[in-house]
């Protein structure tokens, strides 16, 4: 949906997330990923559920040119996308 590669990368339990010049890296159940090569502190960590991996939807979507409007009615997140 954003149009980014997604790798799993199962011996380090990593996800490395690339658009364009973009490279998002995290690891689960570790509060730091890396962004472009530069270390950044997360206020959750990834996690699995159910063999799925839940990851900070605002960390990785931002990055990647999106932004996120939480609707409170409908209680469901907006993502919008630049050009």
């Amino acid at each position: 949906m954003i149009g980014a590669h997604v790798d799993w990368i199962a011996s380090e339990q990593r996800v490395d997330i690339i658009k364009g010049n973009h490279h998002i890296v995290l690891w689960i159940g570790k509060t730091q990923a890396r962004v472009n090569n530069a270390w950044i502190e997360l206020e959750s960590a990834p996690f699995l559920l159910n063999n799925r991996t839940m990851v900070p939807l605002r960390f990785i979507t931002e990055p990647l040119g999106a932004k996120l409007q939480w609707d409170p009615v409908k209680q469901t997140i907006v993502l919008m996308f630049t050009a």
